[in-house]
């Protein structure tokens, strides 16, 4: 009898924009929150703290997997550009993560 591996999930999981709130943070200090859409299971959430360690620019966002919310830190004297350059970042890393935790 032949046995074969159990199939890995695709995950499709997005940022959802229109989500982006204020936040306290745990570590103290303020900043935003947003919200994921799509599947985040065990393998999502491991993957997106494995790539968060690797870089030191991505260090700054927090998974709350449980609720499907990232939360990251507000730069002393950001503008909004900068919240914008976070949501494309953080965009570009839920991606990455969805992709290498569907291989």
């Amino acid at each position: 009898m032949q046995h074969s591996a159990p199939a890995i999930p695709t995950y499709e999981v997005t940022v959802d924009h229109a989500s982006l709130a204020p936040a306290t943070l745990a570590k103290g200090g303020t900043g935003f929150s947003v919200h994921l859409s799509g599947a985040i299971d065990t393998r999502w959430a491991d993957t997106f703290a494995r790539e968060r360690r690797e870089s030191r620019a991505l260090s700054r966002f927090d998974l709350d997997a449980a609720r499907g919310v990232v939360t990251f830190v507000r730069e002393q004297g950001s503008d909004p550009a900068d919240v914008i350059d976070a949501l494309d970042t953080l965009e570009a890393l839920v991606v990455r993560v969805s992709i290498q935790a569907s291989k």
